[in-house]
């Protein structure tokens, strides 16, 4: 369910490779990140299989990460609220939490990222998230 036909799907979408927050445009390091991630999308049995691929494959499911964003995000260290604001998990020390505000540049999504199918996406991960 991770293909190239999602890559190509964000490329459409969000344009150049280029990270949602903090502007990296290095390309061996910018990776297409699920907001909803494939693993959760697999486990979901009322999803037919053509369903999965669809959104697992939608763009509207991810965009642009450098590394370094994308492992804290799919670590839910770093997490994105409704409004498009990057949230640091409470527990995480002050040190690490300094070094994430200093790496992100762009602490809010841009509105073309945050569209009505992107929130569908979002508020199924959030709702996931246990803090």
């Amino acid at each position: 369910l991770r293909s190239p036909r999602y890559i190509y799907n964000l490329l459409e979408r969000l344009g150049s490779k280029k990270c949602a927050f903090c502007g990296c445009e290095i390309p061996e390091i910018i990776q297409g990140a699920h907001i909803l991630p494939v693993s959760q999308i697999k486990k979901n049995s009322s999803l037919s299989k053509e369903q999965q691929l669809y959104h697992a494959t939608n763009a509207h499911n991810g965009l642009w990460l450098c590394e370094n964003h994308h492992k804290l995000f799919d670590e839910n260290i770093i997490s994105i609220n409704c409004n498009g604001e990057l949230v640091i998990k409470d527990s995480l020390k002050d040190d690490d939490k300094q070094f994430i505000n200093n790496i992100t540049v762009f602490p809010n999504l841009s509105k073309e990222i945050m569209t009505e199918q992107f929130m569908f996406y979002l508020n199924q991960r959030n709702a996931a998230i246990n803090y």
